[in-house]
């Protein structure tokens, strides 16, 4: 019987015969089916056109493309279908878990890795089977065939394939439905499976229709993949362009079936040439045998821990399918020995190759037998190292000066990671975690790219990423970059050396490194000089605050100073922009509370005279006519009211004193003053602000956005730290003084204590004075 699958089969026709309907022409859903060649064929239609024995356009067509089958290729539809590796291998699952169409259940889940749309498949159980995560129209197409959506902007395909299967119902499967019995044919033709397979091939072609279709270009390719969490065994489809489609959970026992079947389509594809060896034949490994140099120490690791040791492994189920068994450590199936054969018809195979990328994994699961001595490698391997740190950390480069997209304090830089003798760039570590790598192999062995010592990569992946995108492509002689150079801000280099836990060493010429180390010792360009017009004399400790503050505003970075109370905060503030409207900077805004704005204004015109002050409140405020002297002062809630106005004004320097005014990311205070457009943020407080990880967090991103990373990171990292901090567990107290550490170049707290010897001593003004009759009698009452 031949019978093609209505308007299905008229879709099919349309791509392979170049057959189109007329424009506007009726709806419907057609069905045409021959049964033999003597017989007149079955013919359906639900459309308007088709009454009072007319045949519509969609029934001609079917007909043609029938001819087309029978005539032209030999075969029917059917035959052609059957012999797709589609259909065989939804045939293989579907006998060893059958499951009804009218029983899958679908969902639309979102994928994390794109961030599009998926439907996940499940059984009755609730087991997810399958999950189609195409996002081309013909996902629609995929849930009308299975049954799975509904409404009149929807064909109803299920309905349609259901009603062509009634045409092929033989009398004695009409008597077993009587009987609420179903005959295996019928059961397959209405499983889910098959409808799968019948959409697949339909939207995709398959490897096993008829050339002369011109289907089989993009039919796509079928992929294992393992899950090590869960142990499932996965089959990924991807066409040709890499554009992933299904993916398939197969049932354990047709693994090895279903691998044998996809060798018989692709025999040349790579990943399914890792043909799962006897178990015993890693036991039988000979001198005879090929194996790469750093593999053969590995099975003979696995021959001193003996076969019977495999069988006692916990993740044993787990990883077993049938009679095949996944060695995790080498990443190959094994094949189980069966009962009935002899160990002693077991060869050693003549040829085993594993790639060397298994090797750490390996080493590394048996670090603590490696130890210990239970394990010994063979020469070969008794050298090769996996590094989880490092000795040091060199960096060596020149500020970026060219390039449309660099940013203040951009630095071009090589930075190498040193494990004795051996170093390694930072540029190829990046490439290696972008790769998905847990390894960055090298001649003596292997760096863990997962270990704690390297999280700091994770931060900086993306920044190399628009490193390698950006418009600069030489560096500042104006010769062709290095390939392992690497562009990273100011703040991204500091980060990175208080991440190390030990100071970075600046290498090269004198002159180039002078600038780096510089840097890294955060100094300004020059020592401090009392600017024209600024009258306060500054005590030492208030120097270096100046100083400190100098060197963030050369570098674009903001950051928070936060001595004691009447350490002088104000004062260190109005002598950096004394200096940076000396230098030619543009005009600054301090924004504080409204009872201390007079004490600013008041401040600016005693101790910085050469400074313009000027208070923006009130109801005649204005910004006109601002120069590079100015300094403008408002309140939190003007700053809130007006932000729309303050952000056009290009502002040099942003001061916030209190800055705890703004501790709370959800208000509209603290969104006004995210959305200034300054060079440079600083915040003043005398409160501390270390013991409260969402303030500091909140804090960081005003004045340092994106130093600390996302939200979800940064406590993730440090909550637990925090919360168990008088546990005494060394990983929280290493994790603490790392925080300590990744804030503290852009954290000035000095106690009164600690600069006491700095301060005046202290003045006593004792006054007597006589009080009132009225003042005696209230007070003796």
């Amino acid at each position: 019987m031949t019978i093609l699958r209505g308007l299905e089969g008229f879709e099919l026709h349309r791509r392979g015969l170049g057959l189109l309907p007329q424009a506007g022409g009726p709806a419907g859903s057609a069905i045409f089916v021959r049964v033999e060649a003597s017989a007149r064929p079955i013919r359906s239609c639900t459309c308007r056109d088709c009454h009072g024995g007319k045949t519509c356009d969609y029934l001609r067509q079917l007909g043609v493309g029938a001819r087309y089958f029978t005539e032209e290729l030999g075969g029917d539809f059917s035959t052609s279908f059957e012999k797709t590796l589609w259909f065989r291998l939804a045939k293989v699952v579907h006998g060893a878990a059958p499951l009804p169409c009218d029983q899958a259940k679908v969902q639309q889940v979102e994928r994390v890795a794109t961030g599009d749309m998926a439907v996940r498949v499940l059984n009755a159980k609730g087991e997810e089977v399958a999950r189609y995560v195409e996002s081309s129209p013909a996902r629609i197409a995929f849930l009308e065939r299975t049954g799975k959506v509904s409404g009149e902007q929807y064909t109803d395909r299920g309905a349609l394939i259901a009603r062509l299967a009634m045409y092929q119902v033989t009398e004695q499967e009409r008597q077993f439905e009587k009987h609420g019995m179903m005959s295996k044919g019928r059961a397959w033709a209405s499983s889910f499976w098959y409808r799968l397979a019948y959409h697949a091939v339909r939207t995709w072609g398959d490897v096993g229709w008829p050339e002369r279709l011109g289907l089989c270009e993009n039919a796509g390719t079928f992929h294992p993949a393992i899950e090590t969490s869960t142990g499932a065994f996965n089959l990924i489809h991807r066409l040709a362009d890499g554009q992933e489609t299904v993916k398939i959970v197969l049932p354990r026992k047709r693994v090895e079936a279903i691998l044998e079947l996809l060798r018989e389509f692709y025999p040349d594809q790579e990943d399914l040439q890792v043909h799962p060896v006897p178990l015993e034949s890693l036991f039988r490994v000979s001198q005879e045998t090929e194996l790469d140099l750093e593999v053969r120490p590995m099975i003979k690791v696995l021959q001193h821990s003996g076969e019977a040791k495999l069988y006692d492994r916990r993740d044993f189920e787990k990883y077993r399918y049938g009679q095949l068994f996944y060695l995790r450590e080498l990443g190959l199936l094994a094949r189980l020995p069966r009962r009935r054969e002899s160990a002693a018809k077991f060869k050693a195979p003549v040829k085993m190759r594993l790639a060397r990328s298994q090797v750490p994994a390996f080493l590394d699961e048996h670090v603590e037998a490696l130890e210990e001595g239970s394990l010994v490698l063979d020469e070969p391997l008794q050298g090769l190292k996996i590094w989880k740190s490092y000795d040091r950390v060199e960096v060596s480069g020149d500020p970026v000066t060219g390039g449309s997209r660099s940013a203040p304090g951009a630095y071009r830089l090589s930075v190498r990671y040193g494990f004795g003798d051996l170093s390694v760039s930072l540029a190829d570590l990046l490439r290696a975690r972008r790769e998905k790598r847990p390894y960055f192999e090298t001649s003596d062995g292997w760096v863990d790219l997962r270990a704690p010592a390297f999280a700091e990569l994770e931060r900086l992946e993306r920044r190399r990423v628009d490193a390698e995108s950006d418009g600069s492509e030489a560096g500042s002689d104006g010769e062709a970059a290095d390939k392992d150079a690497v562009l990273l801000s100011a703040g991204e280099l500091i980060r990175l050396q208080a991440a190390l836990e030990r100071p970075l060493d600046v290498t090269g010429p004198e002159d180039r490194s002078a600038v780096l180390r510089r840097l890294l010792d955060q100094r300004p360009p020059s020592p401090w000089s009392q600017p024209d017009g600024f009258l306060s004399q500054l005590r030492p400790y208030q120097v270096i605050g100046v100083d400190w503050l100098r060197f963030l505003a050369e570098q674009g970075l903001g950051g928070l100073l936060c001595d004691d109370m009447g350490l002088g905060k104000t004062h260190q503030a109005m002598a950096l922009m004394a200096a940076l409207a000396s230098g030619g900077g543009g005009p600054a805004l301090v924004v504080a509370p409204t009872s201390v704005m007079s004490h600013w204004r008041d401040k600016l015109r005693r101790f910085a005279p050469a400074l313009e002050s000027r208070t923006y409140h009130g109801a005649d405020r204005s910004l006109a006519g601002l120069g590079p002297r100015h300094v403008v002062i408002t309140s939190y809630g003007v700053l809130r009211r007006d932000i729309d106005e303050i952000e056009k004004k290009s502002f040099h320097i942003a001061v916030f004193d209190e800055i705890q005014y703004l501790k709370n990311r959800g208000t509209v205070s603290y969104e006004a003053a995210a959305r200034l457009p300054t060079a440079v943020k600083l915040g003043l407080t005398g409160t501390p602000i270390e013991n409260s990880l969402d303030e500091l967090k909140t804090l960081f991103d005003l004045v340092l956005p994106g130093y600390l990373g996302t939200d979800e990171a940064f406590h993730g990292r440090y909550d637990r730290a925090l919360q168990t901090i008088g546990a005494g567990m060394k990983e929280n107290r290493a994790r603490l003084d790392e925080l300590r550490r990744v804030i503290g170049p852009f954290v000035l707290r000095r106690l009164k204590s600690s600069v006491l010897d700095e301060l005046p001593e202290k003045i006593e003004d004792e006054r007597l004075c006589t009080l009132s009759p009225e003042q005696v009698a209230l007070y003796r009452q």
